[in-house]
């Protein structure tokens, strides 16, 4: 007999659980699976992503695309429309996520509309760069 797609199992339950956690943080796979192992809950790394690409459909989630040789990112998103009216940025040397509220890009992304006739959808835009962490570090300036 075939599973209702809604079915929540205990281990997806847990997971859920897990990701709401991290409330608007972006997080890995790999520190999702770790903070549920930090917490004694042996799960299936092919339960997890199942579970994340589920919540993700459900618009539980987003995920950010992996940049070559990182971590796909993902966050929680707690209500509808919840952190879609900024950019993002990804260094492509860490691999960590950041939220951009900046004038500057609002008002490119009216200039778009305006001269272009485009709409720009800023939840789903991504800037790669390298952060200023990773600048100072590997002193690209």
């Amino acid at each position: 007999m075939a599973r209702d797609s809604g079915y929540n199992t205990k281990q997806r339950e847990l997971i859920k659980a897990a990701v709401k956690g991290f409330g608007s943080k972006h997080f890995t796979v790999d520190e999702l699976v770790a903070n549920l192992h930090s917490n004694n809950i042996n799960v299936g790394i092919t339960t997890v992503y199942r579970s994340l690409e589920r919540m993700a459909q459900q618009g539980m989630l987003r995920k950010f695309a992996s940049v070559e040789g990182k971590s796909a990112c993902w966050q929680y998103i707690e209500s509808p429309g919840e952190c879609s009216n900024h950019f993002h940025l990804h260094c492509k040397e860490c691999g960590k996520l950041f939220h951009c509220e900046c004038e500057y890009l609002d008002e490119m992304g009216g200039h778009i509309m305006e001269h272009h006739g485009f709409a720009i959808d800023a939840s789903a835009t991504v800037f790669l760069g390298v952060c200023e962490d990773c600048n100072k570090t590997n002193q690209h300036i």
